[in-house]
């Protein structure tokens, strides 16, 4: 079986240009490798090394989708992105639980790292999921914009701070004065699972 190949396609968006980067060689449709938010796109070299000569912007319809999808949520639109397009083969197994669970967070509210932790069962592993949602390779896809600091200060996203807000007041999220997120909002929790921390 020969090397996973990729190329990508360009998505115009309000925020700027965003490249969502896909597997070609797939027999299971056209997984999600990547998408790479406006705030990365100063290292082009993540993004070129993925552009394969003849690859262009003529995607199938179900990429096209997705990436109308896409413009639609950044546009403050309530749509469902899904996740069964993701291609999580090179995740670690704790990553992975960690994106499964945060994908649960639903639109108009968020959780805590601390919380988000305690779902996948590691108390205490706040830093870790931290870790794993700042390398998260689809985002928006995976709403880790839904996840803050405890406080309510937004904390960090790859797409900068002023697009985590932007993205969280769309969906209803309120902020005080200081910039810190009402509390209210934190009244999701988790469903239990079984998951053990590794």
């Amino acid at each position: 079986m020969g090397s996973p190949q990729f190329c990508h396609i360009t998505i115009q968006t309000s925020f700027g240009e965003m490249f969502l980067v896909l597997s070609t060689g797939s027999s299971a449709g056209t997984p999600v490798a990547r998408l790479h938010l406006p705030g990365l796109l100063s290292d082009m070299k993540s993004v070129t090394e993925f552009k394969l000569p003849g690859c262009t912007n003529d995607a199938k319809d179900e990429v096209s989708h997705l990436a109308l999808l896409l413009q639609r949520f950044l546009k403050g639109e309530e749509v469902h992105l899904p996740t069964d397009v993701l291609d999580m083969s090179g995740l670690s197994p704790f990553q992975k639980r960690v994106l499964m669970a945060e994908s649960r967070v639903p639109r108009g509210r968020v959780t805590s790292y601390g919380q988000l932790a305690e779902s996948v069962e590691c108390p205490g592993g706040a830093r870790a999921v931290a870790g794993a949602l700042a390398t998260n390779p689809f985002p928006l896809f995976i709403p880790c914009h839904r996840t803050v600091r405890s406080n309510g200060d937004p904390g960090g996203y790859q797409g900068g701070g002023a697009m985590k807000r932007t993205l969280l007041e769309m969906e209803g999220v309120g902020f005080d004065e200081k910039g810190v997120i009402r509390m209210s909002r934190f009244e999701f929790r988790f469903p239990a699972n079984q998951h053990l921390c590794h």
